[in-house]
């Protein structure tokens, strides 16, 4: 889940999302409060992890500054990748400021 080539559609809003690199870690029977999550700390400091989902199946994610290298997807796949201009992107970038 670290490439740079993550899209999930969101159904709530009708839009294709390109997911920022992430790692995910299984996490069941875990809550937010158990390891202090905190949504809208991790969407504007990447590395804090936040809790997609709880109960057995639950996990974490953490975003990563940078994707692994994209350089033989690209070679391949030519063409044949989506637009990502006409996605939303997942965290929201960070303003220069916030970096």
């Amino acid at each position: 889940m670290i490439s740079d080539f993550n899209y999930v559609y969101n159904e709530q809003s009708d839009a294709m999302l390109n997911v920022e690199p992430h790692l995910m870690f299984h996490a069941p029977n875990l809550s937010g409060e158990d390891f202090g999550a905190d949504f809208g700390a991790a969407m504007s400091n990447r590395g804090l992890p936040i809790l997609n989902a709880e109960g057995p199946h639950g996990f974490m994610i953490s975003f990563v500054e940078k994707p692994s290298d994209s350089a033989d997807v690209l070679a391949s796949c030519t063409g044949e990748l989506p637009n990502r201009d006409l996605m939303t992107p997942f965290p929201p970038p960070r303003a220069a400021t916030d970096r």
